[in-house]
């Protein structure tokens, strides 16, 4: 950012990124930082309670509920430019 920039605008223009993230997750499921990053919506099945062996032993497994996670991929031209940063 240019440093005459004011600091509320800068918070505005991330958070206005925050809110159409967020949107586009809720509707598509993906969004797509084109040189940053790429963001997606995982689905985590839930698990039954019951009871599972381990080491020879009955033990009780509580139950687990479904959720999603939002997995970020960084692009190959960011890491290896933060790669290389760190190397000099």
């Amino acid at each position: 950012a240019p440093p005459d920039m004011p600091l509320d605008t800068l918070k505005d223009a991330v958070q206005n990124m925050r809110k159409i993230a967020v949107t586009q997750l809720k509707q598509k499921g993906t969004f797509k930082l084109h040189g940053i990053c790429e963001m997606r919506v995982r689905h985590v099945k839930g698990r039954d309670a019951g009871s599972s062996k381990l080491f020879g032993k009955a033990i009780e497994v509580k139950a687990r509920p479904a959720h999603k996670k939002v997995i970020v991929k960084v692009t190959k031209c960011l890491a290896d430019n933060v790669v290389r940063e760190a190397n000099m």
